[in-house]
């Protein structure tokens, strides 16, 4: 068994003892441990990639720092005695014996990258740090709700069990969790990829998500009059969600009977980005304006937009961000 075996077999283990804690008297189905794999696998990938990077930056770096690859106006002219119909320029000479190093840290850099992909590949007898192919790229970005899911029901579990002093704490962290599940079924139906992009069925789906969530707040607002009964209610409707989502049931991610009468929460989302596009415009013509100096005026340009969209998302800025999480795999 390998590693990313064993912790993906441990993530599901966990969920159906959190589902247990919390009086669930279901299972996750097969698909789940599927995609929870599939998750831990791209996870593995990512960290694989950004240690395979820093190695091979590094080493770019400590190559070019100890070795000279500038050639020397001797050097120069032996290679001009290879071709007789050619002789280097004065301005030639002068740009070779100049150039610079830094240039090649990214391409030695690339070399590197591939020469341990290529060496992964005959060691290994797989291909490029675990990803067979384009697809299953995609396959293990798309189950990200999978395990955001997951890690609600956790929360759920542990503000379940929760003595009086710890309650509290617990169940901001639920709200916290739920947070981060209605983000990511706001779009889920769009990473599924069991829709094309301009089909009229998006409509309809994204209706059924927002209901979705609305059914979830809804539940959510229990917390505050029957705690125990609403985190294991929740716990049931987010087991629903994640098993649906892994049929690729997008459009019935929960039944009729608990969506029925809930309306469709409100996405304000395209007005927010609006008024931040419009009002970072703003903010960077006006510290145009300021004849602040070449060094200083990028730094402020990135801070007044990044304090706009503070100001903007306010607690919500993480929602500006999803895209990253959806790849990441990140909450």
């Amino acid at each position: 068994m390998t590693t990313n075996q064993a912790t993906s077999r441990s993530r599901f283990d966990q969920l159906a003892h959190d589902l247990h804690r919390l009086g669930v008297n279901r299972r996750p189905s097969g698909r789940v441990r599927v995609a929870m794999h599939r998750r831990v696998q791209l996870k593995g990938w990512f960290l694989q990639v950004a240690i395979s990077i820093t190695l091979a930056l590094t080493i770019s770096i400590v190559l070019i720092r100890f070795i000279d690859l500038a050639p020397t106006r001797e050097e120069v002219t032996a290679m001009d005695e290879m071709w007789p119909n050619y002789k280097s320029s004065e301005r030639e000479i002068q740009f070779w014996t100049t150039f610079p190093d830094w240039p090649m840290i990214p391409i030695l850099t690339a070399f590197l990258m591939i020469a341990t992909g290529e060496m992964s590949k005959k060691l290994r007898g797989g291909n490029f740090w675990f990803i067979r192919n384009i697809d299953s790229f995609r396959a293990a970005r798309r189950y990200a709700p999978v395990m955001v899911i997951a890690d609600a029901i956790s929360a759920c579990a542990d503000a379940y069990e929760s003595d009086r002093e710890d309650k509290a704490p617990a169940l901001r962290q639920v709200s916290r969790r739920l947070g981060a599940v209605t983000r990511t079924l706001r779009t889920a139906y769009k990473h599924r990829s069991s829709v094309p992009r301009r089909s009229r069925r998006r409509k309809i789906l994204d209706t059924h998500a927002r209901q979705v969530i609305a059914a979830i707040r809804k539940s959510e607002e229990r917390l505050d009059r029957d705690p125990q009964a609403a985190l294991q209610e929740l716990g049931g409707i987010l087991l629903t969600i994640s098993d649906r989502y892994c049929e690729a049931r997008v459009g019935a991610l929960l039944d009729n009977e608990q969506i029925e009468g809930v309306q469709p929460s409100h996405d304000y989302e395209w007005l927010r980005i609006v008024a931040w596009a419009a009002l970072s415009a703003g903010a960077v013509i006006f510290i145009a304006k300021l004849d602040l100096s070449e060094g200083s005026e990028p730094v402020v340009t990135i801070f007044a937009v990044l304090a706009m969209m503070a100001i903007i998302w306010n607690r919500k800025v993480r929602q500006a961000f999803d895209l990253l999480n959806i790849v990441t795999g990140g909450p």
